[in-house]
């Protein structure tokens, strides 16, 4: 199974192709999608729409994991991510891939085993599970991978209650 994880943000969006087989894991491509900073908020969501409907076209991932908003404290940049996170949403819809969301809380869980870890503690387990090197990407793209890892642990856990 070939799933495409997803850290949304207004300037850096976390990607990651992840695929399972059996037990293991491997990360096809992963990394952030990084607009220039100059653009519009329209033409930032653009660019990671497009960015996001190239690699589905490329890899056509099964399902997608998109890590869901949390209440933040600056209620302006909530949703502007929440747009971005739209623009991720669309390009899956284009391509009929059924997206699944998960808290980053219900991530750091299924990765660590604890809701409050650090960013360093995940992007240690996807190196571990993964064998990907790890602080060779910016944090996000680590974390899209988790979201990726999330899922198929969950879906597989679903598929056998």
């Amino acid at each position: 199974m070939l799933v495409f994880g997803i850290d949304p943000g207004v300037n850096n969006t976390g990607f990651a192709l992840v695929e399972k087989n059996g037990s293991r894991f491997r990360v096809c491509q992963f990394g952030v999608i990084t607009p220039d900073k100059g653009l519009k908020d329209e033409e930032k969501i653009l660019h990671v729409h497009e960015t996001v409907s190239r690699l589905c076209g490329l890899y056509q991932p099964e399902e997608a994991a998109v890590e869901e908003l949390f209440f933040a404290k600056n209620a302006r940049s909530a949703i502007a991510v929440g747009q971005v996170r739209g623009g991720v949403l669309l390009a899956f819809a284009q391509y009929g891939i059924p997206v699944f969301g998960y808290s980053p809380k219900e991530i750091k869980m299924a990765l660590v085993g604890t809701g409050t870890a650090l960013k360093e503690q995940v992007s240690k387990m996807v190196s571990l599970l993964t064998g990907v090197p790890e602080k060779e990407h910016p944090f996000d793209a680590y974390d899209a991978v988790a979201a990726a890892i999330c899922h198929m642990n969950k879906r597989t856990m679903t598929r056998f209650t």
